[in-house]
């Protein structure tokens, strides 16, 4: 229905089509007003005064440009009755008498002589509405008389005007700039991608059309040739074309016709240049409603995660609506709406719903946001706290599929911390109706790219996010230093390649900066429980014991684990980052289960429990030290294969559900009873580096470094750990590690590790290339190595879901 009336807007009488019909181009005056609307929409756009491009009316422009008030006219009317519109219909529907088309004819003579200086002039003093609040351009029906009503942007400013070139391109660096082009047929047609010259050809085969007012949009250099792009409107149709900068012409009078003389000039002439000033807008100042906003928002070192959410979620309604067209343009709505009324349990209302509010209603408010907040209050304001915790992209976009959403403008700025007035009901919402599409795979995302923006969360680490810039790309954690930060709602505009890898370009508000950057779509990253931020006091109990690794089984045991967890969160088994227990593998792998005769217990005792008790506490006797001799050469053996073998018969519980890593306690009998999750799947092995790369596409690969000392003390964060390098070295043996990453550092190949080594746990680039070798040393046989790279028998669990 909207589309319809619009339709209807632009054929509002029958003179309209049939004067549109006639004319082969818009005539002077409406080629003024419309590069005159352009330079203003451009310009206020420039000057943040409009938060988009806007369209005002080109048609207002020629309506009222050069118009002298009559005396004793009222500027203003501040009634509209029925009488006024009939007087209107009837006057549009009846025969022009002679009066009417004398006035006609005075009108037609003042619009030929408007430019474009005349209608800027115009929008300074009068205002001007948007291009969809007055009539459309061309419209030949008379300006009814309380066309007063009509709303109107106002507009303080004056008017350049420069005559040289090179002033005119100094002012285009702030300001857009207007100018006349010397048109010539049929060369304007001509001229495509290629530069427009003037007149090209003999003399008489060129026709000098007249001047025609385009706009400027920038400089460059074009086969050699200075060139300007210009925005023109000719034969009804818009377009952008090079013209030559350094092109003078000159014609003579075509058999006495004086109109085709032209002194020697260049194709553009008499630039215009509108200068708006700024007004204190209100906008600007309810953006400061309430001290207490101040003090909230001086207070964040970012936007909380309901504001992130809500941002995103308009945003992606804003674009939405433009590429389906069903708005005009980019309409900005408000976040703030979505943070204020997002899972917000409405309680039925009694009665119909109210459709006015009064002065009380206003003082009211005014008065409740003034005084201090009651005991109520506050507990209403942490329930409020609560549920904005909770607020997720998803709940935003079902909120405004529920209940509509109104324009920025209209509602509360970002981060306002008074209370929503009662009467907000009233305030005008757009209604938007649809589905929220939720992905898992970043293939399924890139197919929903191809309609539009998509919303996704990004793992944000520092200070590697800060480092990133305008040009680089950025991959996650990057060194030891590294913090996890946390996830944060971002917007996927685009997917490119850059030096042959995928890349994502996001928009992302960040420490309150909004800002586009690049994420590497190839990286694959591992989030080691010592990066997560659960309990501070668990994870600094769990780093004490986990990273005392002393001995082979718990170093193989601690990367089984963690490939299991990273394993299951790639596969969407887990929800998050799990931790498994590395201490159940020791406990378990290798060992030889007897047969249980009558059927598992499924009970415990507190007698068994005081059995146990009285077991850890007694001193040893000689069986029981053989037993622990035995089990220390089965721990011995161990290695990351079994580890995994084990976890998939057996299942593995969660850390917190088994003792810590290096827990030198004896196994409880009931031990069975704790639940366990299952795995299955299998071992996969690879022996060469180039399979470890295609085992790495799906996530992290445990492999085995060889380890030599000093130099794998000396490689630091930003070196390249890179074996044997002198006559002091010693070998120290083989160490389980997690290949994370592989990358180029000065041309060399080189693979990100983790490695818990003399118990700390750190990130080392490994040289990928680097072959060696060693002999015996003194009759040593541990020291003689064959030619292998650094990194050998790589492993990777294959789960199945």
């Amino acid at each position: 229905r909207l589309s319809q009336l619009q339709k209807m807007s632009h054929e509002c009488h029958p003179d309209c089509q049939r004067s549109m019909a006639s004319k082969e181009e818009h005539d002077s005056a409406e080629r003024a007003a419309t590069v005159a609307a352009n330079l203003i929409s451009a310009t206020r756009h420039a000057l943040k005064l409009d938060s988009e491009m806007t369209e005002y009316s080109a048609q207002f422009l020629v309506d009222n440009a050069l118009l002298e008030e009559k005396p004793g006219q009222s500027p203003h009317s501040f009634t509209l009755t029925v009488e006024d519109c009939l007087q209107y219909l009837v006057n549009m529907a009846s025969p022009k008498i002679e009066a009417e088309l004398e006035e006609m004819e005075k009108q037609q003579q003042r619009r030929a002589k408007i430019t474009v200086k005349d209608c800027l002039e115009c929008a300074f003093k009068e205002g001007i509405p948007k291009r969809e609040s007055w009539a459309h351009l061309g419209c030949v029906s008379p300006v009814p008389a309380f066309a007063s009503f009509m709303p109107r942007v106002p507009m303080k400013g004056k008017v350049i005007e420069v005559k040289k070139l090179e002033d005119a391109i100094k002012l285009m660096k702030r300001h857009p700039i207007a100018a006349k082009l010397l048109v010539f047929s049929p060369e304007i047609d001509h001229v495509g991608n290629g530069v427009y010259v003037g007149p090209s050809g003999a003399v008489g085969e060129s026709r000098y059309v007249g001047l025609r007012d385009v706009i400027l949009c920038g400089e460059e250099k074009f086969e050699g040739d200075d060139v300007m792009n210009v925005q023109i409107c000719y034969k009804k149709r818009t377009s952008i074309f090079k013209v030559s900068l350094t092109r003078m012409v000159t014609t003579l009078a075509d058999e006495g016709d004086k109109s085709q003389t032209i002194e020697p000039s260049g194709l553009l002439v008499d630039f215009v240049v509108p200068r708006i000033f700024k007004v204190k807008s209100l906008k600007k100042m309810s953006s400061r409603c309430h001290p207490d906003c101040q003090r909230a928002a001086a207070a964040k070192e970012e936007d909380d995660s309901a504001e992130r959410a809500a941002t995103v979620a308009a945003n992606l309604i804003s674009t939405a609506r433009v590429i389906l067209k069903l708005d005009r343009e980019f309409t900005e709505y408000s976040a703030q709406y979505l943070v204020d009324n997002a899972l917000v349990v409405k309680e039925p209302v009694q009665g119909p719903p109210r459709s006015t509010f009064t002065i009380a209603d206003c003082l009211e408010h005014l008065v409740d946001v003034a005084s201090p907040k009651t005991e109520a209050d506050l507990e209403e304001m942490a329930k409020q706290q609560q549920r904005r915790s909770k607020i997720t992209v998803k709940d935003c976009l079902e909120c405004a599929f529920k209940e509509g959403i109104p324009r920025r403008e209209h509602w509360a700025h970002l981060g306002c911390v008074s209370k929503v007035p009662p009467y907000a009901s009233l305030i005008p919402r757009v209604p938007v109706k649809g589905e929220v599409i939720e992905v898992k795979k970043l293939e399924d995302a890139l197919e929903l790219l191809k309609h539009g923006p998509v919303g996704a969360k990004l793992h944000v680490f520092s200070p590697d996010i800060d480092r990133v810039g305008e040009d680089g790309v950025y991959q996650g954690l990057a060194g030891a230093e590294t913090r996890y930060v946390g996830l944060r709602d971002v917007i996927i505009g685009g997917v490119n390649k850059i030096n042959g890898v995928e890349v994502a370009t996001v928009k992302i508000c960040y420490k309150k900066r909004t800002s586009l950057m690049k994420v590497a779509l190839n990286r694959i990253i591992i989030i080691m429980p010592t990066s997560l931020r659960a309990s501070s006091q668990r994870i600094c109990l769990w780093t004490s014991l986990c990273l005392a690794c002393s001995n082979s089984a718990e170093r193989a045991a601690t990367v089984a684990a963690n490939l299991i967890s990273t394993a299951r969160v790639i596969l969407k088994l887990d929800r998050e980052f799990t931790e498994y227990s590395a201490q159940y593998l020791v406990d378990n792998a290798l060992v030889v289960k007897e047969p249980v005769q009558g059927p598992p217990r499924s009970t415990l005792t507190i007698a068994d429990c005081l059995e146990h008790l009285v077991d850890v506490t007694s001193p040893k006797t000689e069986a029981e030290l053989e037993e622990m001799a035995k089990q220390q050469q089965r721990r011995a053996k161990i290695t990351v294969k079994d580890c995994l073998e084990c976890a998939f018969k057996e299942g593995i519980p969660r850390r917190e559900h088994w003792a810590h890593l290096g827990c030198v306690s004896k196994v409880p009998p009931y031990a069975s009873l704790i639940p366990r999750v299952p795995v299955k799947g299998e071992v996969i092995e690879a022996k060469t580096l180039e399979d470890a790369f295609k085992l790495l596409q799906h996530g992290p690969v445990g492999a085995k470094l060889h380890v030599f000392s000093p130099e794998i003390d000396l490689a630091g964060e930003d070196g390249v750990y890179d074996g044997p390098s002198g006559g002091g070295t010693s070998y120290v043996g083989l160490r389980d590690v997690i290949l994370v990453a592989v990358d180029k550092i000065n041309g060399e190949a080189v693979g990100t590790v983790k490695i818990c080594y003399k118990k700390n746990t750190s990130f080392i680039n490994v040289s990928l290339s680097r072959m060696f070798t060693t002999l015996a040393h003194h009759g040593d046989d541990s020291q003689t190595i064959a030619p292998t790279g650094l990194l050998v028998d790589f492993i990777v669990p294959r789960l199945s879901k």
